[in-house]
């Protein structure tokens, strides 16, 4: 069998009971959102990982992207992250299917751009994942959430205090815009963290996604 280099079967070695989609950020690919699966392997055994690459070139970088790079004041984000979107989505739809699994068992986690729409995917399902988990990267088309909102998964946010393409200022907002739509959010702030995920966020996450998965079996079974 052709081994994938975005994909980790779980490491308990039976079919897997949950799926964790990786989006990786602007001009980079699934491969590199990889390390986390190899993290957060031992406090989710029976989960798969998939790390599926962006379908656009980046302009100016060797990566590949959701969509284009643009200010948050650019009005043509909202829609083009909507867009991408939903690109996302059929790639979580396809890959719960590959594996059998039901929509409830997916958690979405991204970087950057991925964290965007980590948000924004977890936040319009039909069905709510078991978590969403953005690492430097927040909303996008808040103006337009509370009409469009279908899903409340519990949401973590993580940001650098040092982030300068994700400044740790839109963390207070995007928190207090969540909570007002009832979604379960907390964020954290890492003293000393720039646009990156070091091994503080990665226990961090990994204690959350295990926690969410727990949560959503705690449900499923009352």
């Amino acid at each position: 069998m052709t081994h994938d280099p975005t994909r980790l079967a779980p490491l308990s070695g039976q079919p897997p009971r949950r799926l964790v989609m990786l989006l990786h950020g602007y001009g980079s690919s699934g491969v590199e959102m990889m390390p986390l699966a190899a993290e957060w392997q031992a406090v989710l055994p029976d989960a798969a990982f998939h790390a599926p690459n962006a379908p656009e070139v980046a302009e100016g970088e060797a990566g590949l992207c959701w969509a284009p790079r643009r200010s948050a004041r650019d009005g043509r984000l909202a829609g083009e992250i909507a867009a991408a979107g939903l690109g996302v989505e059929d790639l979580c739809a396809a890959e719960l299917a590959r594996l059998g699994l039901p929509a409830s068992a997916l958690a979405l986690v991204g970087f950057s751009q991925g964290a965007v729409l980590a948000l924004r995917v977890g936040l319009l399902r039909a069905t709510a994942p078991a978590a969403v988990l953005a690492y430097g990267g927040g909303l996008v088309g808040r103006a337009r959430l509370a009409e469009e909102i279908r899903s409340r998964p519990p949401v973590l946010l993580v940001n650098g205090e040092g982030d300068e393409l994700a400044p740790v200022s839109g963390l207070g907002p995007a928190l207090e815009a969540l909570r007002a739509l009832d979604v379960m959010a907390e964020g954290v702030a890492l003293p000393g963290l720039g646009h990156e995920i070091d091994g503080r966020a990665i226990a961090l996450g990994g204690r959350f996604l295990a926690s969410a998965f727990a949560y959503a079996d705690r449900l499923a079974a009352s």
